[in-house]
């Protein structure tokens, strides 16, 4: 919390595939408080990366129940915004 609240740390910084501190977030943590102190912070849970992927297919590619339930609850995501079966394909193996 120490870089969010001291340091300004940017959020939105994106890296090379347009992914985010949040979608890196997403990407590694099975819990959502990680996820939740970004987005109490301020970070875009609406945002895609280069590929035209969300954070609910990132979820769901990594079968993460939890994160996907907070995105879609928390967050107000529309898992039709983009790639309309793309959120369901990645969640069947």
């Amino acid at each position: 919390t120490f870089l969010l609240t001291e340091c300004k740390a940017d959020l939105e910084t994106a890296d090379t595939r347009g992914c985010t501190p949040l979608w890196w977030a997403v990407d590694q943590y099975d819990e959502v408080e990680p996820i939740e102190l970004l987005v109490r912070a301020k970070a875009r849970p609406d945002v895609q990366a280069k590929d035209k992927s969300t954070l609910l297919h990132l979820a769901a590619a990594r079968a993460n129940p939890k994160v996907l339930g907070y995105l879609l609850a928390e967050c107000n995501l529309d898992p039709t915004r983009t790639n309309r079966n793309a959120t369901l394909l990645r969640a069947v193996p």
